[in-house]
């Protein structure tokens, strides 16, 4: 059982360390959708390597990137919001995803893209995650501080001498490159809230970005490790399972934290 579990578990060890950090980042930019939209690029990259025949990395990433530099260009005019932006990319991307589908002969199953199989990764997978996390990672650390200075005030960053569009192109196209990553684990679906979820729990325990980013990582990790123990223990989807272990994680934190206020008020109450 151990062999069988050790690179699914490498492989989402990987992902969690870093997608932490980056859900931080996409909360704090208000584009917490982004993710969304860069795994239905993603999807798009296995439809269209089904239909050409393209290596499946090569397209998935190919794609992913090109969505992102899209997402990007679209908003740097200025026409529409980003929220609009992301919508019609992702309703772009799955009308053509599911034409691809269709017109391929043979190759990657859509059922396959939209759900993932983690139990399918292999060495040469969680190699290609180690590198990629190595280069997302050191991207993190240059534009950290940057990223949370645009997210906090774009005037005050713009004061600052900070490169408002190329640290936004630098986002996208990090955060297109991580999600793709994220595909061949979770699939389309759930890959996005592999990154949202464990923010969204960190942020309710934080005062601090460091603080928010550094829990919302042991949260990802946490639940990673739970929900493919659960799958392994119960024969069911790995992403699945990993994805409700972060949502139970969130319950249980809002849960705490409601009864913890309880107490306090009454604490205070009785005080009077």
């Amino acid at each position: 059982m151990f062999e069988m579990m050790l690179y699914p578990m490498l492989a989402l060890l990987g992902v969690a360390l870093l997608s932490g950090a980056y859900g931080c980042q996409m909360i704090w930019h208000k584009v917490a959708c982004l993710g969304d939209t860069l795994s239905h690029g993603a999807l798009l990259g296995i439809a269209f390597g089904a239909f050409t025949g393209l290596n499946e990395n090569v397209s998935l990433f190919l794609l992913s990137v090109v969505w992102a530099f899209f997402l990007w260009l679209l908003s740097k005019k200025g026409e529409n919001t980003t929220d609009t932006i992301m919508a019609f990319l992702m309703q772009a991307s799955m009308a053509l995803a599911i034409l691809f589908f269709a017109l391929a002969k043979e190759g990657a199953s859509m059922m396959h893209a939209f759900i993932g199989d983690v139990l399918m990764i292999g060495a040469q997978d969680v190699l290609l995650i180690g590198a990629l996390d190595i280069i997302l990672g050191l991207i993190l650390i240059f534009c950290w501080n940057k990223w949370t200075l645009i997210a906090i005030s774009s005037d005050l960053a713009k004061a600052k001498g900070i490169h408002i569009s190329w640290m936004q192109f630098l986002f996208f196209t990090a955060i297109g490159f991580f999600v793709a990553i994220t595909m061949k684990l979770m699939g389309a679906l759930l890959a996005p809230a592999f990154f949202v979820i464990p923010a969204m729990t960190a942020r309710l325990l934080s005062k601090t970005p460091e603080k928010m980013a550094i829990l919302s990582t042991l949260l990802a990790i946490i639940s990673s490790f739970l929900g493919i123990y659960f799958s392994f223990q119960t024969d069911l989807p790995t992403g699945a399972s990993v994805v409700v272990v972060c949502l139970s994680l969130y319950v249980g934190v809002i849960f705490y934290l409601s009864i913890k206020n309880m107490l306090i008020k009454g604490a205070h109450n009785l005080g009077k």
